[in-house]
């Protein structure tokens, strides 16, 4: 199903661009079997989402030298990024590497080991960097508790699954891209 590969393309474009890594569209093409130009649409839907929902001062931008596309934005690891929101208690599951890089940012409190190398960590933090960890360690971390938070990660992944949905459905029935 065409719609499916394309959300999940996208999302994977996404989150290696959140992780710090770069992009090549050529690569990209040669990995899900398309075209380069459908890669630079996926790039410039991604582009589009990010100033709809105010990530003004993130920017996907391109290095010529590189070949590649990187995303520049604000240290969202940094809790001092977010210093003017209020912190909140969050749970979260994440692998032991995860938890050292952010074990001194953050007060935390180590809850349980739940596997060789994957633990239950609370930690005071704010709302919007705890969602920024989310996608940025993506398959390493996730939010167990409040449900709040937990429901504010599955809109946001919606959200974004829904915008790039509703630009296919144009893009099909002669919009443009």
């Amino acid at each position: 199903m065409r719609i499916t590969e394309q959300a999940y393309r996208i999302l994977n474009i996404y989150t290696r661009l959140v992780q710090r890594q770069t992009v090549n569209k050529s690569d990209l093409a040669e990995r899900f079997d398309v075209n380069k130009r459908t890669i630079q649409r996926d790039i410039d839907n991604l582009r589009n989402y990010l100033f709809e929902n105010g990530s003004w001062q993130t920017q996907i931008l391109y290095d010529a030298k590189a070949e590649s596309y990187y995303l520049n934005r604000p240290d969202l690891i940094n809790p001092k990024n977010f210093r003017h929101y209020p912190k909140i208690s969050v749970t979260f599951e994440m692998t032991l590497e995860v938890f050292d890089k952010l074990r001194p940012y953050y007060t935390s409190e180590l809850i349980q080991h739940k596997a060789e190398d994957v633990v239950l960590v609370r930690m005071r933090i704010p709302e919007p960097n705890a969602l920024s960890l989310v996608f940025i360690y993506h398959s390493r971390i996730r939010v167990i508790e409040p449900a709040s938070l937990l429901q504010k990660v599955v809109d946001a992944m919606l959200e974004m699954q829904k915008t790039y949905l509703n630009q296919e459905i144009k893009t099909n029935s002669g919009g443009t891209t």
